[in-house]
């Protein structure tokens, strides 16, 4: 007959293999990964949105250069006159005209000034386009018309 001697049980953390030596993961270990966690959700969330608005903005500026550019081809197509009424009223006007769809469109206002020595007959015109959107102005740009068959 045999006889088997009695071993005590030998405590999981001390036993050899794979996995004997983990004791499993304490309070304080699992609240540091979801920090780090939460740490990097919030960076992800803040890069999405900041990609967001510059989109909004980019589309903005883009739709008011586009607006611009459609305004001073009718411009460079309207003929000249020495009366700036008449010249914008032949333009597109009365401004500022609403351009877009939507609640909230862009607005155009395009105003001309003679300019020169001396102003009155000038053969000149100054004109400026400017794009706002909700009150707030997002592009002015000046160009010149002339009178043709005129020196200056």
């Amino acid at each position: 007959m045999r006889v088997m001697k009695f071993r005590p049980r030998e405590r999981q953390g001390n036993r050899p293999g794979l996995l004997g030596a983990q004791r499993g993961q304490t309070l304080i270990e699992v609240l540091v990964a979801l920090a780090i966690l939460g740490v990097v959700i919030v960076a992800f969330l803040t890069a999405l949105t900041t990609g967001y608005l510059t989109v909004v903005v980019a589309d903005k500026d883009t739709r008011a250069e586009s607006l611009t550019r459609t305004e001073f081809e009718i411009i460079r197509n309207t003929p000249y006159s020495s009366d700036v009424s008449a010249f914008l009223l032949s333009a597109g006007g009365p401004f500022p005209k609403p351009a877009g769809v939507g609640t909230n469109p862009y607005m155009i206002d395009v105003t001309a000034t003679k300019v020169g020595n001396p102003p009155p007959a000038s053969p000149i015109l100054e004109i400026t386009v400017t794009i706002s959107l909700n009150g707030q102005t997002l592009l002015t740009t000046k160009t010149y018309k002339v009178e043709p068959n005129k020196s200056l």
